[in-house]
């Protein structure tokens, strides 16, 4: 089928030249040589000529916007792909009790589900017209078809089932740890770390959901491709990765009581009062503070114990 861009002749000549232009090997005046053709180093080792093939070329595209429908998901598995990769670094951390490691890569596990929520604000751009022309095109193609979003899964299946064998090791049961976590306080940072992953996760799947309703809109009499009504997107924005983490709070906020606390607007009467009890005497692991980035105020890792 002949695609609607080829059949529009550009209007604007400067646009016809560029277009041209792009589609050829471009001279870098600094190394002399061309850019492109696949040649260099840096296009050998990351295969720019086979990755950059991988979206159909400007002639073929159905509408101009399917370049960034294309570029955004094929990123976006990209991203999936190294977040299901950092699973398994994640376990073997945990499983070995190297907590260093392990949130350095939970910290990256974090600024991963970032990237993937940010990208999607780029295609959110796409007007639900170019989308319906663009969609004549996937066949029964969804994101439950994604191997990423499977990947990522599994992966984060693993990391729990690893994060609640490091606290069996300890002999320490979540409700402990949130309840006392200066006394647990490197399993309480691995455990809001992970929480953090997860929250990540579900602004994703929220960004997602928002996409999906600005372009095809969210109604049961609205299927996507796959035959599930769009509105079933919803629930999924909620479902967590670490369920335990997030019923923790439910669970402490139901046995929680006013007794005890201050008339409103009355100041304790000590600086102790009110707050979380201390247990400096008790050390369950040679980690025993958390370090803070002074540019970002986030906790980076843990000093050892003098």
């Amino acid at each position: 089928m002949e695609s609607i861009s080829s059949k529009k002749a550009f209007r604007s000549a400067r646009a016809e030249t560029l277009n041209t232009a792009l589609q050829a090997p471009l001279e870098n005046r600094y190394l002399g040589r061309p850019v492109g053709a696949g040649l260099l180093d840096y296009e050998i080792y990351l295969r720019t000529s086979e990755l950059r093939s991988l979206q159909s070329s400007p002639s073929d595209l159905v509408v101009p916007d399917e370049m960034l429908f294309q570029v955004t998901h094929q990123s976006q598995e990209l991203w999936l792909k190294l977040a299901a990769f950092e699973s398994v670094t994640l376990v073997e951390a945990i499983d070995t009790d190297d907590l260093w490691a392990a949130c350095e890569t939970l910290k990256r596990q974090v600024l991963v589900m970032r990237n993937l929520e940010h990208e999607l604000g780029v295609i959110s751009t796409l007007s639900p017209e170019a989308f319906l022309v663009i969609r004549k095109f996937l066949g029964n193609g969804s994101g439950l078809q994604s191997p990423g979003y499977f990947e990522l899964l599994l992966g984060a299946e693993s990391c729990n089932e690893a994060l609640h064998q490091l606290l069996e090791r300890r002999a320490a049961k979540l409700r402990d740890v949130y309840e006392s976590p200066s006394r647990y306080r490197d399993l309480h940072h691995i455990c809001e770390l992970f929480l953090d992953w997860d929250a990540g996760f579900q602004l994703w799947l929220t960004a997602h959901f928002s996409l999906v309703r600005r372009t095809l809109g969210i109604d049961r009499t609205v299927k996507a491709l796959d035959g599930f009504p769009t509105v079933a997107l919803g629930p999924r924005t909620t479902k967590p990765l670490f369920p335990a983490l997030w019923e923790i709070r439910v669970e402490m906020s139901r046995v929680w009581t006013r007794e005890g606390g201050p008339t409103p607007g009355a100041r304790p009467r000590s600086p102790s009062e009110g707050r979380a009890p201390s247990h400096p005497s008790v050390v369950a692991s040679p980690l025993v503070a958390c370090d803070e980035d002074s540019a970002s105020g986030v906790r980076t890792g843990f000093r050892n114990r003098k």
